[in-house]
């Protein structure tokens, strides 16, 4: 059994769900999408046994963590508010942030925005994106999504990949893992 301790906290006005392990320095890892803090599962113990103080959130929206109905909850100032409300709850000033995918994003932002509360900047899987922070990073994937499936976008509107997810949720699913 993993050592690590399933938290709850209001954060920047939603719950949020994280996982914790570990003493020392801060880290924070930033899962993509569709994931959830599970992505982690295998980095969290041994990082926590170099010595490191981990936590997994589910990001907004994800796994645990409140999901705001409203397309805008989601935009750059409320992603990166909610790891600086993180490292505000968690009584830490720095933290080491690592992203993957969709968290890349954040992490990034939160580096542009905020660097004196950035340690470091860990960028996962994709290479730095072209991403403009004045604009949401919805709105983002919408302009993408003219030229090609992004996956971000294809769940954004509520309607025909809800339909289809709560039909058949494994079929659906092999669908969207192939496309990525």
């Amino acid at each position: 059994m993993a050592a690590w301790m399933h938290r709850y906290a209001r954060i920047n006005h939603i719950d949020m769900h994280y996982v914790e392990q570990g003493e020392g320095p801060l880290v924070i890892l930033c899962h993509g999408f569709p994931h959830i803090w599970f992505s982690w599962h295998r980095q969290i113990p041994a990082l926590a046994a170099a010595g490191w103080r981990i936590v997994a959130p589910d990001m907004r929206g994800m796994g645990q963590t409140e999901a705001p109905a409203d397309p805008r909850a989601y935009d750059v100032d409320h992603t990166v508010g909610d790891l600086i409300g993180l490292l505000d709850h968690l009584g830490e000033r720095q933290a080491v942030f690592v992203g993957l995918d969709f968290g890349i994003l954040t992490i990034y932002d939160l580096a542009l925005r905020h660097p004196e509360r950035v340690r470091a900047v860990i960028g996962l899987e994709n290479p730095f994106p072209v991403h403009d922070p004045a604009i949401s990073p919805l709105a983002e994937a919408a302009q993408h999504a003219k030229d090609h499936f992004i996956h971000i976008d294809y769940f954004r509107p509520y309607g025909p990949a809800d339909t289809a997810l709560n039909a058949e949720p494994r079929r659906f699913l092999s669908k969207v893992f192939y496309a990525l």
